[in-house]
């Protein structure tokens, strides 16, 4: 549960973020940070995520008492057959960096006695900042997350011949773009546009791998990715 409730603000976009890792929604108190759990949704390494994890208490060095709630504490996977996790929990701080560049006098003291909790008890702390989060990757996605909805289950159960036929076309071949790609399997342009969907949900699932750094278009270079756990 959040340490602190987030609620309707007159200064930020507060929003709900549907989570599929966590089992329920999680809210955010803006909607950058509504972007960055977007990220941690779709992040393959990310095994869930709360929002408002905990509160870290300090003193200034006048002894005044102050506490800090970060906004995002997350946890990651563990590395295939090991049992360490791909990284320590991480706290993060979601902020602007216009709001980071003018406030950081004041809110170096509060990052400051966060870093040195995280590193007692074992995490990380990191601040993440709009031009880390709102990039091209963002947008893809973005595009991604609208297909997850309908997206394939791992046993392949829903249309597993068109599934099979896409991935098998996929594997003949080092790289392919979606274009190509739906030509390799049928050259009906219905067919094309029906298997459209399919190919993007392959894509959300980790069947299908792409730079998504870059603008993701039906000429983007794809490739089957050989950790697909179905393989």
């Amino acid at each position: 549960m959040p340490k602190r409730v987030i609620g309707p603000s007159h200064y930020s976009v507060t929003g709900r973020v549907p989570s599929a890792k966590n089992g329920s929604g999680r809210d955010a108190e803006s909607g950058l940070e509504q972007d960055f759990l977007l990220l941690l949704e779709f992040d393959r390494a990310v095994a869930r995520y709360g929002v408002q994890p905990m509160t870290v208490h300090w003193q200034t060095d006048a002894g005044q008492k102050r506490q800090y709630t970060p906004d995002v504490l997350v946890i990651y996977h563990y590395a295939h057959l090991q049992m360490v996790p791909l990284h320590p929990p991480t706290i993060f701080e979601v902020k602007p960096a216009a709001v980071l560049k003018r406030d950081w006098e004041k809110l170096r003291p509060k990052f400051k006695s966060a870093m040195k909790w995280a590193r007692e008890y074992g995490f990380r702390f990191k601040i993440i900042t709009d031009t880390q989060i709102r990039t091209p990757y963002l947008n893809n996605v973005r595009f991604l997350t609208r297909f997850s909805e309908r997206s394939l289950t791992r046993d392949e159960s829903r249309d597993p011949v068109k599934h099979v036929a896409l991935r098998e076309a996929l594997k003949k071949v080092s790289v392919s773009t979606p274009k190509e790609l739906l030509r390799l399997v049928t050259s009906n342009e219905q067919q094309q546009l029906e298997l459209i969907p399919m190919m993007w949900q392959m894509m959300h699932i980790g069947v299908i791998d792409a730079d998504l750094t870059k603008p993701l278009n039906m000429n983007t270079p794809i490739w089957y990715c050989s950790g697909y756990i179905n393989d």
